[in-house]
């Protein structure tokens, strides 16, 4: 069952990227045009990180000594970002792996965040995806998400991969939408808006990252090891710093990179899901979203918060293993 799954997926993900709209200005496809070499893009943060010049793949290590890590060394006011990433199997509790982007570094009061968090697991039991958004600074107000695999993340690659441009945030999980959140004049600040760079870390999250901290890293396991390859960013590259010494007089130029917007090829202007990537995300969310902030009773906030009043009709799957759901119909045509 599963490999037919995975068979159906592969076929799937296929006719997302080829029956993309005609009405979008650009694709998915051309985004995904900029594979960069890792030592001309990224340099190493902290840690061991292991390369293999053969097959191309970049490795993160966890140990007893550290953790590792990895930043682009460019700046990107818009971007497509994306890896394919093989997780560490067995004992894996406490362990977070994080691919995302941020400026903390040059914004530490007001930041931005675009959050790939992988939490590991106890032996037998699968790996948990979080998504997060953070926009000047709001992390008080965390827009987490959680969501079962629908297949296992340890026996292979997969692609993760974040579209960001003014008009919204989309993340995928091999070409398929799993999560978007639109610019609105609601949301005012929370929604990213000035230049990130690209981070891969892994560390240890024993405090938080499984069943709230019951289950830290064991060590005896170590070394944990997660591999990466066929990095892609397709962006506008930009100094933040400079940036933000601009003036902005309202959220509709909050861009802080004029040309970032006007410049077809590299503001990646796919600026809406086709039919087939809404009905896909739809499938995703009902059967493998299983955590949204919308619906925590315990944060208060999330329910003034503009997004999640479409939100709260969602029935959350239940958090558990590597399911097969199949849609009813199989997707793959455009909407009428």
């Amino acid at each position: 069952m599963l490999l037919v799954l995975q068979l159906w997926v592969t076929a799937f993900s296929i006719q997302l990227i080829n029956q993309q709209s005609s009405v979008s200005a650009s694709s998915l496809q051309e985004a995904e045009d900029g594979a960069v070499p890792f030592h001309d893009t990224f340099s190493v943060i902290w840690g061991d990180v292991l390369f293999d010049q053969h097959d191309d793949v970049v490795q993160l290590k966890l140990d007893q000594q550290s953790g590792s890590g990895f930043v682009s060394l460019e700046n990107y006011m818009y971007a497509y970002f994306s890896a394919s990433i093989k997780l560490p199997h067995d004992y894996t509790a406490g362990i977070v792996l994080a691919f995302y982007t941020s400026n903390s570094d040059d914004f530490s009061k007001n930041h931005d965040e675009l959050d790939f968090e992988f939490l590991g697991n106890v032996k037998g039991k699968p790996w948990r995806l979080q998504t997060n958004i953070y926009g000047n600074g709001s992390v008080s107000r965390g827009r987490e998400e959680r969501f079962n695999f629908w297949f296992d993340p340890t026996t292979d690659f997969h692609n993760y991969s974040i579209l960001w441009n003014h008009k919204h945030v989309v993340f995928f999980v091999d070409e398929i939408p799993i999560r978007e959140l639109k610019q609105s004049e609601e949301l005012g600040g929370d929604y990213p808006s000035k230049p990130m760079a690209l981070y891969a870390t892994m560390w240890d999250g024993s405090g938080w990252a499984t069943n709230g901290g019951k289950y830290p890293v064991n060590y005896k396991y170590a070394p944990f090891k997660t591999s990466f390859k066929n990095f892609k960013i397709n962006g506008c590259a930009t100094n933040p710093i400079v940036e933000d010494q601009i003036e902005i007089p309202s959220y509709q130029t909050r861009s802080r990179m004029t040309h970032c917007i006007n410049n077809p090829t590299e503001t990646l202007q796919l600026w809406d899901l086709t039919s087939i990537e809404k009905q896909s995300l739809q499938w995703v969310r009902t059967h493998y979203l299983y955590y949204t902030y919308c619906q925590d009773t315990n944060r208060h906030y999330s329910t003034s918060l503009p997004e999640c009043a479409a939100q709260d009709t969602i029935k959350l799957a239940k958090p558990g293993g590597y399911r097969s759901h199949r849609p009813k119909q199989r997707l793959g045509k455009p909407n009428s």
